[in-house]
């Protein structure tokens, strides 16, 4: 894995979503001045903004704050579809109407600690009425809390989680890994993790299947999506189809033939597993 692409000054953009459709004021954000910032209109502001500022924290640096006429909210898609979300956390983010753009540029010739430096950005112009915070680069969705997290250490932006295509989009753009380490559950289901294989076969990388010790069915769409995706390389990275091994009983009515080093899928049409009802009875929780 080469790690040149951290040693760049890039510009990190991202934007914070409040609710309604009315934006909100330039003096609106006048009590981060209390909280240390020191702010200013900008010098030159774009026609097509309601106003910009220029926001500077003693630590953090700068970052230029705009709240355009015409803001771009993301596509409910990438709401829908994000798995860091929690249905909660979705539902607030479906009633951010407008947005304000924040843009930190590279000063640290470190793209994850520039992007670091951008969400605590996010999370000071956030304030108590943003909605959520959008990581552009990423295109992941940032809820207050679990900025508040992610900027109570000062540990680098991990890049290298793997749930999306855009994930690994980024991963690639960045030539930031080997090889991709696809997990079906985390991707959202067979066609996700196609796509995500897809990305990787475009960018010249393999790919291999990580395990949350799945039951029968997940097992066995593991491993029609090994064996039908050129790009899932198990012969030199072998997959953790192993869920089965792990458990004394399932929930499909014939185990699937998976051993040590083999993995293959029942010859039935779909998945080739059939629920057991009477066992899903019996291990239901109630």
């Amino acid at each position: 894995m080469g790690w040149s692409w951290r040693n760049q000054k890039t510009a990190c953009a991202g934007s914070v979503l409040f609710r309604g459709s009315v934006a909100p004021r330039a003096d609106e954000f006048g009590y981060l001045a209390r909280r240390g910032f020191d702010l200013s209109a900008a010098g030159e502001t774009n026609e097509n903004a309601h106003w910009a500022l220029k926001v500077r924290h003693p630590q953090w640096g700068t970052a230029d704050v705009v709240c355009m006429r015409t803001g771009v909210r993301p596509p409910r898609q990438l709401i829908d579809f994000d798995p860091t979300l929690t249905r909660a956390e979705r539902e607030a983010a479906y009633l951010g109407q407008s947005t304000v753009s924040v843009i930190v540029e590279g000063e640290r010739a470190d793209v994850l600690r520039d992007r670091k430096t951008l969400l605590r950005f996010l999370r000071a112009i956030m304030g108590d009425d943003g909605v959520v915070a959008v990581d552009h680069t990423a295109q992941r969705f940032w809820p207050p809390e679990a900025l508040d997290d992610e900027i109570a250490h000062d540990a680098d932006l991990d890049v290298e989680s793997l749930y999306t295509i855009h994930d690994a989009m980024n991963l690639a753009r960045h030539d930031a890994a080997d090889v991709f380490s696809i997990y079906i559950g985390k991707a959202g289901g067979i066609g996700p993790a196609r796509k995500i294989a897809a990305v990787a076969e475009a960018a010249g990388l393999v790919c291999t299947l990580g395990s949350n010790l799945e039951l029968g069915v997940g097992s066995a769409a593991m491993t029609h999506l090994a064996m039908a995706t050129a790009s899932i390389d198990a012969e030199h990275f072998p997959c953790d189809i192993i869920g089965p091994m792990f458990y004394e009983d399932d929930v499909v009515k014939e185990p699937l033939p998976i051993k040590p080093g083999s993995a293959m899928p029942n010859e039935k049409p779909g998945l080739g597993v059939e629920l057991d009802d009477e066992k899903i009875e019996r291990y239901r929780v109630k």
